[in-house]
């Protein structure tokens, strides 16, 4: 029986913390965490799928037993009850969705869908995040088709709220204070949009690199032992390239030796995959930010000072709070600590230079949704050393309120493809109609020479265990050029409502998803050539007429 949400956010910590806990008791809830996350990809590398989740079990009962024992788990109350609210603003974006919104969460839930069922190393694509999102989906009972995407749904937002304790613990090493740490998160978790947007467009896989990024910059930045470096770095490399560049820019700017020997064992410790990894031509980006995030972009693009004021500007209040921000600046400017911020400049200053340069490491949009850990980290540092700290926790939680009032709607509504009518039709026809059917559903040309779902429809290939038209999105770079080609004809055709293409193709019933256009429905229903199988709401399912 699969799990409800509450349960994939409890078992997906323990699943992330207990073999970080066991590996690396001394590093703190935010290490432990990361390597939680990258441990499960790198033993993937090295071990078959099926033995993962049988690994799991144990791993975490015997890190909640020691816990039991040594019972040194013990947050501060401030940052508890701030991480606690980033959570609950997390769960609360998802509330009323039954599918990940936009076109990336299709092949995630591929990827989960592959690794479960056929258990092989993909010869391609970043698969990192979605190891330890197979191993979930077992251990909790969501292995089943339908059960996939309300998995993907909870795990990606599990990730995205524990951003804050990630932040917060790199706030507190780099700024060495405790209430940089506290702001930083707060910055990050409830002022700018990222990572908060990556769910309406189903960035997963960033998301993922971006939660071992910082961990990663501690363990290189204080610790002298290299085994969990490694594995961080061995980590991030198998969940997400670019961001993995990002430390490396990091890394050649602190210009640490020991730093070159981690990159060296930890290109070991991926070597069976690295061996016969197939990169995929061109790319998936979309460059679909909305102008009310271009602007916040821009805004925090400035600095730490410009990006908390641009928000600040959106309330009633926010020229006086600005201005009386800006006063204590000037007149507090002595305590700056200016080391950590031109680190940070300097940062993005390199990775700035490649991705205008040599895009091809790192596109612009990739960096520009990853802005927001240098610069809440920027804008953390001003605030602690220029708030006074009898004021600092009051300001911080006043911070996040208000922040958390502009994210509360933070998914983008034309990001939903689907609902709650497209899940009951996926789980019909999962029951009640042959391994062997084919759907024709509509589509849209996308990037390149792909072409996407409109609809429900996308989800029927991955959700259902039934063959589609329209492949998830990867395919247009993973398949040759003439299957590519003749997938495409077929989309093209349908669109046109050639009707004579759907037997040639195979086609055996039609799907129209919940949110499509009303006037479609109608032209299908009044067709004979379709035979209405199955209807609820606006989701509706018809079969070929002989």
């Amino acid at each position: 029986m699969a799990a409800p949400g509450p349960v994939i956010w409890i078992a997906g910590l323990a699943l992330l913390w207990a073999p970080g806990y066991l590996l690396y008791r001394r590093g703190g809830f935010a290490i432990q965490i990361a390597v939680g996350l990258a441990v499960w990809p790198v033993a993937f590398v090295w071990l078959p799928f099926s033995w993962l989740p049988v690994i799991a079990l144990p791993v975490i009962a015997v890190a909640l037993a020691l816990l039991v024992v040594r019972a040194r788990l013990r947050p501060p109350a401030l940052v508890f009850f701030l991480a606690a609210g980033a959570a609950a603003l997390r769960a609360h974006d998802i509330a009323g969705l039954a599918f990940p919104p936009w076109v990336d969460g299709v092949h995630h839930a591929m990827i989960i869908r592959a690794l479960l069922d056929d258990g092989a190393l993909p010869a391609s694509y970043h698969w990192g995040f979605h190891v330890p999102a197979a191993i979930l989906a077992v251990i909790t009972g969501n292995a089943a088709p339908p059960d996939v995407p309300r998995l993907l749904l909870h795990y990606g937002q599990l990730l995205n709220a524990l951003s804050f304790v990630t932040i917060y613990a790199a706030g507190r090493v780099l700024l060495r204070s405790r209430m940089a740490g506290v702001f930083a998160a707060v910055l990050a978790c409830f002022v700018s949009y990222f990572p908060a947007y990556y769910l309406s467009w189903g960035r997963y896989t960033h998301l993922a690199g971006t939660l071992l990024l910082p961990a990663l910059l501690i363990v290189l930045w204080r610790n002298r032992n290299c085994a969990v470096p490694v594995i961080l770095a061995a980590g991030l490399a198998l969940i997400h390239v670019r961001v993995a560049f990002f430390a490396l820019a990091f890394a050649l700017i602190v210009m640490k030796r020991r730093w070159a020997v981690v990159a060296l064992i930890a290109a070991l410790l991926i070597a069976p995959w690295l061996l016969h990894v197939r990169p995929i031509a061109g790319t998936t980006e979309s460059h679909l930010i909305a102008a009310r995030h271009n602007r916040e972009l821009m805004a925090l693009a400035t600095g730490g000072i410009s990006g908390l004021a641009g928000w600040l500007g959106m309330l009633a209040w926010g020229r006086i709070a600005s201005a009386a921000w800006l006063a204590l600046l000037v007149v507090n400017w002595r305590r700056l600590r200016w080391r950590p911020l031109a680190l940070l400049a300097a940062w993005c200053g390199v990775v700035a230079l490649v991705v205008t340069f040599w895009p091809v490491v790192a596109s612009p949009d990739s960096a520009a949704i990853t802005l927001f850990i240098p610069l809440s980290l920027a804008g953390a540092g001003l605030l602690a050393w220029v708030v006074p700290r009898r004021f600092a926790a009051v300001l911080a939680v006043a911070i996040a309120i208000g922040g958390a009032t502009t994210l509360v709607d933070i998914v983008n509504p034309a990001t939903i493809l689907a609902d709650d009518a497209d899940l009951r039709a996926m789980r019909w026809i999962a029951r009640n109609t042959p391994p062997g059917a084919r759907f024709a559903v509509d589509a849209r040309p996308w990037t390149g020479p792909a072409w996407v779902g409109v609809d429900g429809g996308y989800w029927i290939s991955v959700a259902t265990g039934r063959e589609s038209i329209l492949p998830p999105l990867l395919y247009a770079w993973t398949l040759p050029r003439a299957e590519v080609a003749r997938i495409n004809t077929v989309l093209e055709q349908w669109s046109d409502r050639r009707w004579d293409v759907l037997r040639g193709a195979g086609v055996t019933h039609i799907y129209c998803g919940s949110l499509s256009p009303p006037s479609r429905r109608a032209t299908l229903l009044a067709d004979p050539r379709a035979r209405l199988i199955y209807r609820d709401g606006g989701a509706v399912v018809f079969e070929l007429a002989p």
